[in-house]
């Protein structure tokens, strides 16, 4: 078993996410393989799994195994299990559960989540979503600015989508609603253009507002994958890798981490996030918690109708020119067990055209992980550096 593994952890939008099936690619084989031409210390899968070979791909993670079942343990078991009665440090048994080939040592692991979520249109959930939305959205921007922006926005789809399915990128493909499994969880990519991806989008969103039951088993989900990666003898790091709906789930999952995992995420990074969104529109916490001392990027494009920058301070509206950098965020903090005062919360926002270049795709601009020269070179150097640090005791 490799030893002194840095792990990336992958987190993307419901609507998005699908494994590979017959040997074809799942949602984050396109940024893996990106990834490992600047990367050479970045493995693939080690088990032979989804019908292709040993060394392909990220480990893909599935909320439930086999796809559709409900045994939500026996997909977790993929990155170890619990040791009855263990409080040791090392409290996960990786026995035949390996992350890496004894060649590499950095791994990437893409969680799978769709299953404990419905893909389905929810009118009602639209509905209070959006009249959510309407009664605050002077917190977030001025009338005259929304509409202003949602015209640019139609028009930056319509403009950089490219036509055909053998263009079509594999991180925002729409994952298929006629796929085996329950609730689609095996499902293939299919043909996505702008309006499909936000059509996604939406479902993601009203599902995690408004339905309480399912955004905790997928919060649920996710907190322990967290947790076994942060116990597993062999991982001495973590980055976490969030995109759209994905970086919600993130947050909420890493602010509440226990110190002693904490400690061993190295790397926070946000791709398109509608966080700013979440705290103006729909009063959604903004105590980081253990995000804290984790070292935390938001990439955004200006263009992308999800993404906003997060470092601005509350009273900044979308719409109006970006204040300097104070090198934190006035958004969101976390409290001084000491003093219990808030203390703001160190982020770098980056700001990126993704349309001019990336790979293009239904909905150019929200498509972060085929920007290589602005996003995957980044990313693989955070992950080098991050492998070359003194590992967390």
């Amino acid at each position: 078993m490799t030893q002194g593994v840095t792990c990336l952890v992958t987190i993307h939008g419901m609507g998005f996410q699908h494994a590979p099936q017959e040997g074809g690619q799942g949602y984050a084989d396109g940024l893996h393989a990106q990834l490992q031409r600047h990367l050479p210390e970045l493995g693939g899968d080690p088990v032979p799994e989804f019908g292709r070979p040993a060394g392909v791909g990220a480990v893909y993670v599935h909320s439930d195994w086999p796809p559709g079942s409900g045994e939500i343990e026996e997909g977790l078991k993929r990155l170890g299990v619990w040791r009855q009665g263990d409080m040791s440090h090392h409290a996960v048994d990786i026995t035949n559960v390996p992350l890496v080939d004894e060649r590499h040592h950095i791994a990437h692991v893409a969680l799978v989540y769709a299953g404990l979520e419905e893909q389905q249109p929810h009118l009602g959930s639209t509905l209070e979503t959006l009249a959510r939305a309407v009664v605050s959205h002077g917190k977030y921007a001025s009338l005259p600015s929304m509409v202003g922006m949602g015209i640019t926005d139609l028009w930056t789809a319509i403009k950089h989508q490219r036509q055909g399915p053998g263009e079509l990128t594999p991180s925002l493909q729409v994952r298929s609603k006629t796929a085996p499994g329950r609730s689609g969880v095996g499902a293939q990519p299919e043909a996505s253009d702008a309006f499909a991806v936000l059509r996604a989008l939406d479902q993601d969103v009203t599902t995690y507002i408004c339905r309480n039951d399912l955004r905790e088993r997928v919060r649920s989900f996710a907190h322990d994958a967290l947790l076994r990666l942060c116990f597993r003898e062999d991982v001495t790091s973590i980055v976490l890798n969030a995109h759209s709906q994905g970086t919600i789930l993130a947050f909420d999952v890493l602010r509440i981490l226990p110190p002693i995992a904490a400690a061993k995420v190295k790397g926070f990074v946000t791709a398109g996030s509608p966080l700013r969104k979440y705290a103006d529109l729909f009063y959604w916490g903004t105590d980081a918690g253990s995000i804290c001392h984790v070292p935390w990027t938001n990439v955004w494009d200006d263009t992308d109708p999800v993404a906003d920058p997060l470092v601005p301070p509350k009273d900044w509206r979308r719409g109006q020119a970006l204040p300097p950098s104070p090198g934190y965020s006035e958004l969101y903090q976390t409290i001084d067990q000491t003093s219990g005062h808030p203390v703001p919360i160190k982020i770098v926002d980056t700001q990126v055209t993704n349309a001019a270049h990336g790979a293009g795709g239904g909905l150019a601009a929200h498509n972060y992980w085929d920007n290589e020269e602005e996003f995957v070179k980044p990313l693989a150097d955070t992950l080098q550096h991050v492998l070359s640090s003194p590992p967390t005791r």
